[in-house]
């Protein structure tokens, strides 16, 4: 009897162990699972945002070399004409002025899908570039501040910092309403801290975020791309901060 009692204990101990076993081996199984799916959702973001800045870059150049330069000749036959034509010379100088903001927009348009800087220079004269470009209005008092070892970094990371940047500012300009805008760059031991603020009128970053906003989600989509880190401290009527931290 106790020999028949002692079996049947072992016997339940071992159905509990391969129980308890199957349910580690599932769950530890599931965890893989969702791992590989986080890691295939990842790559396909890199791929995504890769092949973003390489038609950015692409349409960039097709408009700086290719519109840009067809307008610049047509500006100069312009010029040809209006020495030849003293009696439509109104409506030449008329044509030429379109003709000139044309032109300009074009180069706009081509520097901000892929500023010359970035390309030649890197992310931090880029960013100093856009920072003294926003600076031009009377109405933002800005200030950029770089420090540590601001060297060259990979292309394709400083092509996603500028962005998040620029996305950054963009916000600020369109919805912010701010007076102040800020932006601190402290490079040490391979890590760039990035802190931007202003003093705008803030938002609800939680409602923002579930809601899919197009620029937080941009922002996100980038420092996911850089294995970042991004906090953003923002409540409405409160300004905003965002602190990023990647690895260079």
């Amino acid at each position: 009897m106790f020999g028949a009692i002692g079996a049947v204990i072992i016997i339940i101990f071992v159905v509990i162990y391969f129980r308890q076993r199957a349910g580690r081996l599932k769950l530890i199984s599931d965890q893989k699972i969702r791992q590989l799916e986080e890691e295939k959702k990842l790559l396909a973001a890199k791929v995504l945002v890769e092949g973003q800045e390489e038609e950015r870059k692409r349409i960039a150049t097709e408009l700086h070399d290719g519109l840009g330069v067809l307008l610049s000749v047509i500006k100069m036959q312009f010029s040809i004409i209006h020495d030849k034509s003293p009696a439509n010379k109104e409506l030449i100088e008329k044509a030429s002025g379109m003709l000139e903001q044309a032109s300009s927009d074009v180069r706009k348009i081509s520097h901000n899908m892929m500023p010359g800087l970035l390309t030649k220079f890197g992310f931090f004269e880029a960013i100093e570039d856009l920072f003294e470009n926003i600076g031009d209005n009377p109405e933002l008092n800005v200030v950029c501040n770089i420090s540590g070892n601001p060297g060259r970094i990979s292309e394709n990371k400083e092509i996603m910092l500028y962005r998040i940047v620029q996305e950054m500012v963009n916000n600020t300009l369109k919805h912010a309403q701010a007076k102040n805008i800020s932006l601190t760059v402290h490079v040490d031991q391979g890590i760039l801290n990035l802190e931007y603020a202003d003093d705008g009128k803030g938002f609800d970053f939680e409602q923002n975020y579930k809601s899919r906003s197009m620029g937080l989600q941009s922002i996100q989509s980038r420092v996911d791309f850089l294995n970042g880190k991004l906090n953003v401290d923002a409540l409405p009527g409160k300004g905003m901060k965002y602190t990023l931290r990647v690895p260079v």
